[in-house]
């Protein structure tokens, strides 16, 4: 039986994916791996790439585009390692990551999941892709900049923790990014798949919420780094572009089932957030400097993240 199965959905990813099979392929030594490609109808002839370079990759090949979780799922439910892992395609595995994860999983049997450091070094992301649920206070500390003012207290937690505050030691967290995620087969089986409600975004904060409601914890390992090139399938569709603000206003409706006044609260103080974000960057955009053209792009996108966040909710039954 193999120790870790490995689950990457892709989507016209062939300028990526050799990159992190290599790299997953690379830190297997003494493991025995399960690679599964879930490919969601690429017309860049990723899963033929795959299945030509990499034989021993299980491949699934789907005739339409079905989203993250659905395509995952497919593979989850047949996988039979003890740890299976998501993983993007758009990531490298740097050296000892996966016996990291799974040691941390051996050693701690009431953790559900974990999910390592990813950094991003082609962009100034400065926040960890795991934290806490998303709610009002959790979302107005994160996007009116509270969390920065005061990174280490409390009240003041964002939805994601701090990239150089938060990632200093293992840090029970309340979810954990499909970035990259391993995570115990007898937990997916006790508390099921991935929720194929939303086509990307929200399934992973859903998925661990469920963990936790099942009396499970989650955690933060940083000693275990995958660098992920953020938004490879995101640039190559505009429907996507702004579905994380969706999706994420729609999980907080789902999972709270709110009253029509916390509802408002939360899409006042996620849309203000954004908005003010947007106000910022356009500033520093007309303020010049060889950086200025940067900065009103940075704008453009979170005014369009403001307008979603309080657009007509977008769902998927």
């Amino acid at each position: 039986m193999p120790d870790i199965g490995v689950v990457i959905v892709t989507w016209n990813a062939m300028e990526v994916i050799d990159a992190c099979l290599a790299s997953v392929y690379a830190d297997a030594e003494g493991l025995a791996l399960q690679v599964w490609v879930v490919d969601n109808a690429s017309s860049d002839d990723t899963a033929d790439w795959v299945a030509e370079r990499y034989p021993d990759v299980r491949l699934i090949r789907n005739q339409d585009n079905r989203g993250f979780a659905a395509a995952n799922n497919q593979a989850l439910a047949q996988a039979q390692a003890p740890y299976l892992m998501l993983l993007n395609p758009d990531t490298v595995v740097r050296p000892g990551a996966l016996r990291v994860l799974r040691s941390y999983l051996d050693e701690c049997p009431a953790v559900a999941a974990v999910g390592p450091k990813v950094v991003h070094p082609a962009m100034r992301l400065q926040v960890l892709s795991c934290g806490y649920q998303p709610s009002v206070r959790t979302v107005a500390s994160q996007y009116l900049g509270l969390t920065r003012l005061f990174p280490r207290s409390r009240a003041f937690r964002g939805v994601n923790l701090l990239m150089g505050i938060h990632d200093d030691a293992p840090r029970e967290v309340e979810w954990l990014s499909g970035v990259c995620l391993m995570v115990r087969r007898s937990v997916v089986e006790s508390v099921g798949l991935l929720s194929e409600r939303w086509f990307m975004y929200a399934e992973d904060m859903e998925w661990s919420h469920r963990m936790m409601q099942a009396g499970w914890r989650l955690c933060h390992v940083p000693e275990a780094v995958i660098e992920h090139h953020l938004g490879h399938s995101a640039a190559r569709n505009a429907r996507v572009s702004t579905m994380w603000v969706t999706s994420q206003r729609s999980f907080y409706r789902a999972r709270e089932n709110a009253a029509w006044w916390q509802r408002t609260a939360f899409d006042a103080a996620l849309a203000g957030g954004l908005a003010l974000r947007g106000g910022l960057y356009g500033a520093r955009g007309l303020a010049g400097g060889e950086s200025a053209a940067m900065w009103r792009r940075e704008a453009r996108r979170f005014w369009a993240y403001a307008r979603a966040a309080l657009g007509p909710l977008q769902e998927t039954s």
